[in-house]
């Protein structure tokens, strides 16, 4: 009974007659439907502006980190004008997405990789131009997104290092070393006053020594394709 007493009252709720069956709604006014028919064009609009910004930013994020892998395969660095020419399109892009605010967010994204990472470059572990990549990108994604992004690259960097060292077989050689490198640290530090940290990389790795630029653009594309 009262699934037909909702039945029987459906009609006048949105604007039906029961008794005629004719509408009770009023026709649209004409200026007001063609204050809605520019609302709508504008709203298309916006929407196409800020997808055309997106992927404009994806595609300049995309070839920065593709063009400092493959300088590092070739000649392992990535020049330093590469970087610089990255900084300053990744400032221009947060100047037009976000006006004057965009400088903010593209200084925070830039600096925040270098001052974090900052104690892996003092020990050899991570050069110097693996950080400058994430703080080009960081100047493009921002604080929150590089972070992440610094997240996934370690933890693809792990993964590609682990699989690397046991089709090599010298998981007990690397483990070994990297606990006598902070010994050997540790241990001269205590009798000196200064000491100056030994590379950890000391040019005599074979292929289980990865490039750490190419974690990073796995990152970058994890990014793009809206995995966080």
């Amino acid at each position: 009974m009262i699934f037909l007493f909702g039945v029987r009252n459906f009609h006048p709720v949105f604007g039906g007659n029961s008794q005629t069956g004719k509408s009770c709604r009023k026709p649209l006014d004409k200026s007001k439907r063609g204050n809605y028919n520019d609302l709508t064009i504008k709203l298309t609009q916006t929407k196409r502006e800020v997808r055309d910004k997106m992927s404009l930013q994806h595609c300049l994020v995309l070839t920065v980190a593709t063009g400092a892998v493959w300088m590092d395969l070739r000649t392992r660095r990535i020049a330093n004008e590469w970087i610089i020419t990255a900084w300053i399109a990744g400032l221009v892009t947060q100047l037009i997405r976000y006006g004057a605010a965009g400088a903010g967010i593209f200084l925070f994204g830039m600096l925040f990789p270098i001052l974090a990472l900052y104690i892996l470059f003092y020990f050899h572990m991570l050069g110097a131009g693996d950080i400058k990549l994430l703080s080009a990108v960081g100047g493009f994604l921002g604080v929150p997104a590089i972070l992440k992004c610094m997240i996934v690259s370690f933890l693809s960097g792990a993964v590609l290092s682990i699989g690397i060292i046991l089709v090599c077989g010298n998981l007990p050689q690397r483990l070994t070393k990297f606990f006598n490198y902070f010994q050997t640290y540790f241990t001269k530090r205590k009798y000196q006053k200064k000491t100056e940290p030994v590379p950890y990389y000391d040019g005599k790795w074979g292929m289980e020594c990865i490039h750490f630029s190419v974690p990073v653009l796995m990152g970058v594309l994890l990014w793009i394709g809206g995995f966080y």
